[in-house]
């Protein structure tokens, strides 16, 4: 069975610390946006610095789908 990954990027022009705090509640606005789903469940939380304006594009662009705080 292939782990779930969830993949939380973090606007590369925060402070570090407030980054991660920003990323937890990235994390739950992605399960309220995603109740009916089991994509995740818990398996691996994956945190990276990003320029978050080319990964929206990357994203859309793809079809896959994210959550933005």
């Amino acid at each position: 069975m292939e782990k779930k990954k969830l993949y939380v990027l973090i606007n590369d022009n925060l402070d570090k610390d407030y980054g991660f705090v920003q990323g937890g509640h990235a994390v739950a606005q992605w399960l309220i946006d995603n109740k009916d789903t089991q994509q995740w469940n818990n398996q691996y939380l994956i945190y990276l610095s990003a320029d978050i304006e080319k990964w929206i594009f990357k994203l859309n662009l793809k079809g896959i789908k994210f959550s933005l705080f």
